[in-house]
């Protein structure tokens, strides 16, 4: 039987009782040789998205088919952006082509970071759905049953239309 790329990505090992994923030490050790701080520091931020990713989708295999695209794409192509960067980096050029491309690398970190945290809330839609329609049922039965008007803490009032608002 043959071995999706998938299922070759998530082999965790665990590290002073937390697993740790290959893909996030993979990040880890690339950043390691990169010295540009603006770099380092969003590398710092995609591994532990990465982390945060890879424990959800293993704790919920019916998410592996959202995690397919992030996986089997955005994963190695940052891993090869960084790699390059990693190797030009060392070079120590500044002008060129090798100083176009570490632009180019510094240029589209905010936006892989931005990528990974919408990847990670993507996975909570369906959970954030129903935590919302649990709040709104909730809402409706205390108002049916006459305790929504109950305010233990002091913190809602009244607007003259018997809408209730949350004092700032």
């Amino acid at each position: 039987a043959t071995r999706s790329p998938t299922a070759a990505l998530a082999a965790p090992h665990t590290a002073g009782g937390v697993k740790v994923y290959a893909e996030e030490t993979r990040i880890r050790n690339l950043n390691k040789m990169i010295a540009d701080e603006y770099v380092s520091e969003r590398m710092d931020r995609l591994e532990e998205l990465t982390h945060k990713i890879l424990t959800y989708a293993e704790a919920h295999p019916e998410k592996e088919n959202s995690l397919r695209q992030f996986r089997n794409h955005y994963l190695p192509k940052t891993f090869s952006i960084l790699e390059s960067y990693a190797r030009m980096e060392r070079m120590g050029v500044e002008g060129g082509n090798i100083g176009s491309a570490m632009k180019d690398v510094e240029d589209i970190m905010d936006k892989l970071v931005l990528g990974f945290e919408k990847q990670l809330d993507a996975l909570f839609d369906s959970e954030a759905l129903d935590v919302t329609t649990d709040v709104s049922v909730l809402e409706n039965m205390m108002t049916m049953e006459g305790l929504s008007d109950l305010d233990p803490f002091g913190t809602m009032a009244r607007k003259e239309n018997g809408e209730i608002w949350t004092k700032q």
